[in-house]
């Protein structure tokens, strides 16, 4: 229960991260690798440093240590999902959680093992709106840049 509260909280506080304007100083890109960029960013109230990387510089796919996530949020909200990695069977369809409809995002948790080893991640998402919208992500420079957020503790 614990993990999961904290898993939760993680989530909640990166897809605000992305809603939230922050300076330079707020947020920095600390790191790079292929399509992947880490950005860190320091919690005013605990000095707590906090690492996320993110796609081709957008917001809407990202990563922190053990999560991957896929957010829907002006793009017509989430309802369900499929993942397909690198040329493996598409996934089971699974119907967002209350959580992942009220951050408008697929949380990938389950998948993270998988997505880590791979080169490629396809998700299918159907839209609140039933519309389809298919994102094809390269993981090139995704391992490093994990590995990059582990070794900092970030």
């Amino acid at each position: 229960m614990k993990s999961a509260i904290a898993v939760t909280a993680a989530v909640v506080l990166t897809l605000c991260a992305a809603t939230t304007v922050a300076t330079a100083a707020e947020r920095k890109q600390v790191y790079q690798a292929g399509d992947w960029q880490v950005m860190q960013s320091q919690d005013p109230m605990t000095d707590e440093l906090s690492c996320t990387a993110i796609y081709k510089g957008e917001w809407k796919i990202q990563a922190t240590r053990a999560s991957f996530f896929v957010s829907l949020k002006g793009r017509g909200g989430l309802k369900a999902y499929t993942v397909r990695i690198d040329a493996a069977p598409a996934d089971k369809l699974k119907i967002a959680t209350d959580l992942e409809k009220r951050i408008g995002a697929a949380i990938l948790t389950d998948e993270f093992p998988r997505i880590y080893d791979a080169s490629r991640i396809k998700i299918q998402t159907m839209t609140a709106l039933d519309t389809v919208i298919l994102d094809d992500v390269s993981l090139k420079g995704f391992k490093a840049s994990i590995d990059f957020m582990r070794q900092k503790g970030c």
